[in-house]
């Protein structure tokens, strides 16, 4: 797995591919935290054309926020799918969660924390 990573300053856009469910889970925990302990501290996960995640997705995000909290670092959604949405908000996630619908906006504030 590959995650596609673009800068905006400081900031890393990191782009999810379309599932995110029990069989690439770890892999796609381990490929965050590499990315984390390489120094991106800003996340921003771009689940635009994440149509797929299940409980172990879900607590992929949880723990990538949580690993980051604890190293001083900052994440963010940018435009949840409505299937991922309906996810996060029937596990009552989504007050851990900042989620933007706008990447220049997600940016700026990121930018700002």
């Amino acid at each position: 797995m590959c995650l596609l990573v673009s800068q905006h300053n400081k900031i890393s856009v990191v782009l999810l591919s379309e599932q995110l469910v029990t069989s690439n889970a770890k892999e796609i925990n381990l490929a965050l935290k590499k990315l984390i302990k390489a120094g991106h501290q800003k996340l921003i996960l771009d689940l635009s054309i994440l149509t797929d995640i299940d409980l172990r997705g879900l607590s992929v995000l949880v723990t990538t926020h949580h690993y980051l909290a604890k190293v001083g670092g900052k994440m963010a959604l940018l435009t949840p799918t409505c299937h991922v949405q309906i996810l996060i908000d029937l596990t009552q996630q989504q007050q851990l969660f900042e989620i933007y619908q706008d990447k220049t906006n997600a940016v700026i504030r990121m930018q700002e924390a």
